[in-house]
């Protein structure tokens, strides 16, 4: 977090045009950027707090007004007794910048943050050649949120390692067994195993079917496509990944061919995506160019990553929507930018022939951008897991 604060956040103030940032919020009710900025002995905000970040002459000064010792992360300004607003007021006028960035978007919920309570505070107690200096930092919460430095980006290779041994161990002939293991019991191993590690997930676990080129839930039988979705929390990060298991009949010792070339063709769409990945275009760029390549090689694909980092569904540009096969206005409008990380997440369709119907292969997989390439973190799952 130091490093963050120290080598990072002055780059970004630069980069969106803001002097000095004011992060204010109450307790329970925080601004999405809070935790972030936060040691993690701070767990929540402490009635009104207020964060302040002065960029001036290159150099950027942390302070605090509200009566915490959070150094060296943050120098207290305020005394006691003192009215958090005032002290932060009086702060500011000493720095005298030209542009203060608030957390109001009408756009994005990451920037978002400065309740409208708090606001309606702020604005009855600020003179108003400092209101004047209001603008939205919106775009600096973006690219805070967003942004991983080199050593988040070596660790998310840890944080994807434990997710996958968990998907491993569900899916392995210790958990299932055909005619009696049921989703729902999986769903539940993923649960109790994460408690059991003492870490979090950012959204229950999902186990699926895919059974005759449906998808359902229930007893697991032989012959049946399994199917996770799993959101692990380790060292801050968010990972999320789906991978893919197959039962095997009883006349079975592999994996029918069918499904094996159907696995290919998706691992083809993920690599067709991650050669769109380019410093400066948008994720509608990244979208419209991935689905365009897909249709010429004659891949029934559906897009729908996006970025992923202190929150799962993170703060940058989502690359279509699975309830929306389009160009997204605003957020799809978003700049790809280095050193991101991403849930490389689609599916493809194609036909089985042994079966004679078409099923899906559906992928995700946590995934980083260093500005020259997509990084698969702890690699991608390159062959479905054989359960017999």
């Amino acid at each position: 977090l130091l490093k963050r604060l120290d080598t990072l956040l002055p780059k970004l103030m630069t980069e969106t045009g803001i002097d000095l940032w004011v992060v204010a919020c109450r307790e329970y009710n925080e601004d999405p950027v809070f935790n972030s900025l936060m040691p993690p002995k701070v767990v929540s905000a402490r009635r009104n707090t207020i964060l302040l970040f002065s960029l001036i002459d290159g150099k950027l000064e942390r302070a605090q007004a509200f009566n915490y010792d959070i150094e060296p992360f943050y120098k207290g300004i305020a005394e006691k007794g003192d009215d958090p607003i005032i002290a932060a007021m009086k702060y500011i006028e000493a720095k005298n910048p030209d542009k203060i960035g608030i957390n109001i978007s009408g756009n994005f919920a990451f920037g978002d943050g400065l309740s409208k309570g708090l606001y309606d505070k702020i604005t009855a107690i600020f003179p108003e050649n400092l209101k004047k200096k209001f603008c939205s930092a919106e775009n600096l919460c973006i690219r805070w949120l967003e942004t991983r430095i080199e050593e988040e980006m070596n660790t998310y290779h840890e944080v994807n390692r434990l997710a996958h041994e968990l998907i491993a161990a569900a899916f392995s002939s210790k958990q299932v067994i055909p005619g009696k293991t049921t989703s729902q019991d999986l769903e539940w191993f993923f649960l109790e195993s994460i408690n059991s590690m003492g870490l979090k997930y950012w959204f229950p676990a999902d186990v699926y079917i895919h059974r005759n080129g449906e998808m359902t839930s229930g007893v697991i039988q032989k012959g049946d496509i399994l199917h996770c979705d799993v959101g692990l929390e380790y060292f801050g990060l968010q990972s999320d990944t789906q991978r893919l298991a197959y039962c095997l009949k009883e006349d079975e010792t592999t994996l029918p061919k069918g499904l094996e070339e159907a696995f290919k063709t998706g691992m083809t769409f993920q690599n067709i995506v991650c050669s769109k990945f380019k410093e400066g275009k948008t994720g509608n760029h990244v979208f419209r160019e991935s689905i365009n390549e897909a249709e010429k090689n004659g891949i029934k694909a559906s897009l729908y990553t996006h970025p992923i980092g202190i929150h799962g569904h993170g703060a940058g540009p989502i690359i279509g929507l699975f309830d929306n096969q389009n160009e997204i206005p605003v957020r799809g409008d978003l700049k790809i930018h280095k050193n991101t990380c991403y849930a490389l997440e689609l599916n493809i369709k194609q036909n089985i022939p042994e079966w004679g119907t078409e099923t899906g292969i559906y992928l995700e997989q946590t995934v980083g951008f260093d500005g020259e390439r997509v990084i698969f973190f702890d690699d991608r799952q390159k062959e479905f897991l054989i359960i017999g």
